[in-house]
């Protein structure tokens, strides 16, 4: 029984022996704060670490994505592009690029990373408005999740080139009813012969646009995303089945494509490829975790609502979050902390919400504290911050304010 919350963990019993090994502050031989290193194998360390996570996270190479655009606008003062690349499966990829008007010099760029949000109908749709008529379901999910506004829109604003992809199963890149099986489909919804799709070989690049329009004569459109979305989240288990046995994890398929929109973002014209960030909520924190802790392109980044400890992973809230956060075996060398602390000495913001449900607040303190020692231990310990605001699981206007002004200061 926990002493704090007074709930038993996750297994009961035999949760105990699976936490043993997470049960000191800090745990792992590839832990930079591990004793066998010391402040000058910095370097070294890196190599070591990420040498290891590359390993287990097994994800694939894919080639320099080629992207084309399919359309281009002004709105609300940005310069706005849909671009469109093919990966070595499944749909291709959208992603829109901002970039504010009349502005000729290379800009910082921002990958910003969209959420997770029990949500796939909708990916990078969540964090951006290209016209004054988006979706209600959309201005709904920004409104309880983001203060309201589409903050890539803001960011752009500021002086930024902000792309903003889609990734597997999420909008362009989802899993269609038509993909899989169906018996699939009917273990999963109660009556699957409502559901209606494009046309086969429809290739339209708005496919979100197209269903949408699809639905609209016949039942509601939020009821149709609505059963999308428990499609999508029971089908989770199923996917993440497959990648494990076809020998992939699947955060090493997603930190493929955020490496592949990474790489479209620093050839872009407009772009300085030295100045690249990243950022993301929930979903978009871990992947703003892995992505800046493995690659050495992201000069600064920015985690919102995703720090904690493996342990409280294991001992309460692994069945709050989505597969697409497990890299087996990597729990007995690193922390989740050590991840992020990939980036160091670099510039990482962690965001945190103090009443957030996914979350132990303790465990994320732990988190906290890996961090600040080890960008202490590497003698940069004011390159990394880290914020407590109070609320629920979120990345209102006072956080997002607090992120632009933190890439304002570093790029």
């Amino acid at each position: 029984m926990d002493k704090q919350t007074g709930k038993s963990p996750l297994l009961g019993l035999y949760s105990d022996f699976l936490s043993r090994t997470h049960a000191g502050e800090i745990s792992g031989d590839l832990s930079f704060l591990n004793v066998r290193f010391s402040a000058s194998d910095a370097d070294s360390w890196k190599i070591e670490a990420r040498s290891l996570f590359d390993k287990l996270v097994c994800s694939p190479q894919y080639p320099q994505p080629a992207p084309k655009i399919l359309w281009e606008k002004q709105y609300d003062g940005l310069d706005i592009s849909l671009l469109q690349w093919q990966l070595p499966f499944g749909r291709a990829t959208e992603a829109l690029y901002l970039r504010p008007s009349g502005v000729q010099e290379n800009l910082p760029g921002i990958l910003a990373l969209h959420d997770h949000g029990n949500n796939k109908f909708h990916g990078k749709s969540k964090i951006v408005q290209t016209d004054a008529q988006t979706h209600e379901s959309i201005l709904s999910y920004q409104e309880d999740y983001y203060g309201g506004r589409p903050w890539a829109n803001e960011l752009a604003k500021r002086g930024y080139a902000v792309l903003v992809h889609d990734i597997f199963p999420f909008e362009s890149r989802r899993i269609l009813f038509s993909d899989v099986p169906g018996r699939v489909v009917d273990q999963m919804l109660s009556h699957p012969e409502e559901i209606h799709e494009p046309e086969p070989g429809d290739t339209d690049a708005s496919r979100s646009s197209r269903i949408l329009e699809a639905m609209g004569d016949t039942f509601d459109t939020i009821q149709y995303i609505d059963r999308y979305n428990a499609f999508a989240r029971e089908l989770e288990s199923t996917i993440a089945k497959v990648i494990f046995t076809a020998g992939y994890t699947w955060p090493g398929l997603t930190l493929a494509e955020d490496r592949a929109a990474l790489s479209v973002l620093g050839s872009l014209p407009g772009v300085d490829p030295m100045r690249l960030g990243c950022c993301g909520l929930s979903l978009g924190g871990l992947r703003s975790d892995y992505l800046a802790g493995s690659t050495e392109a992201i000069q600064c980044s920015a985690t919102i609502g995703f720090m904690t400890t493996w342990r409280d992973l294991i001992q309460k809230t692994a069945v709050d979050h989505t597969w697409m956060l497990y890299i087996p075996y990597l729990s007995q060398h690193m922390e989740f902390a050590d991840i992020l602390a990939m980036h160091a000495p670099k510039p990482a913001l962690v965001i945190n919400a103090t009443d957030d449900p996914l979350f132990s607040f303790d465990e994320v303190k732990r988190g906290q504290r890996i961090l600040e020692k080890t960008y202490a231990k590497m003698g940069y310990p004011d390159n990394f911050t880290m914020t407590h605001y109070p609320g629920g699981h979120r990345f209102d206007v006072p956080m997002q304010e607090q992120v632009f002004t933190y890439f304002d200061n570093f790029l």
